[in-house]
């Protein structure tokens, strides 16, 4: 099989979660599209999930790749980048200043993940740090902020979804040093299932 497809040589446990990551953002976006929204977020949480596991699995069964490193960029790119902006678009940001804004977004998501690529991560009295906040945390944040704007209605609340991507933006290019495994990462361990459960909650009368 390896010879008539050379590529999955570089097939392994990390890499095949990475992979559902792309079939969860891909699914999520076909979702939106559908107006199931609901579903649309549940796939958002399993391409973070998975964006989250397939690193500390490529560690532990040594399978870390230059060509893992790549495929991980892309998958984040499509369910971390694309997947978010394109639910902020199905959940009324549809202006024009709107989707600037979430074009901006994903923009600055591709143009961070490239970046990480060439830079890595930063290493600060013996601690890591990410330099700019990571699409993984910024996808966190609005997976937060979305299912609350979906039992919210109207204006104020897609005005605050907006803003959260407008933050999001910026912070993903800048130069701040974002620890690798501070308080504000671990804190999002239990805000996005508490999210994800929101969303499938009755709305808020």
């Amino acid at each position: 099989m390896r010879r008539l497809f050379p590529v999955l040589a570089n097939l392994g446990v990390a890499n095949a979660i990475t992979t559902l990551g792309v079939v969860f953002g891909f699914v999520g976006i076909l979702s939106a599209s559908h107006g199931a929204l609901r579903v649309a977020v549940t796939f958002l949480f399993g391409a973070i999930l998975c964006d989250r596991v397939d690193g500390q699995v490529a560690y532990l069964l040594n399978e870390q790749s230059d060509f893992g490193g790549h495929l991980d960029s892309l998958s984040d790119g499509l369910s971390l980048c694309l997947l978010p902006a394109y639910l902020g678009y199905q959940l009324g940001l549809t202006s024009p200043a709107s989707v600037a804004v979430l074009s901006l977004f994903l923009t600055a998501g591709l143009w961070r993940l490239a970046d990480f690529n060439l830079a890595g991560v930063v290493v600060r009295n013996n601690r890591s740090y990410f330099r700019g906040i990571p699409t993984t945390v910024a996808a966190c944040w609005l997976l937060v902020t979305i299912s609350v704007v979906m039992h919210v209605a109207g204006p104020a609340a897609r005005l605050g979804l907006l803003v959260v991507f407008a933050a999001g933006t910026l912070l993903m290019i800048s130069p701040v040093l974002y620890p690798k495994e501070g308080a504000a990462t671990k804190v999002l361990y239990l805000a996005v299932p508490l999210g994800v459960v929101l969303v499938w909650l009755p709305p808020f009368n």
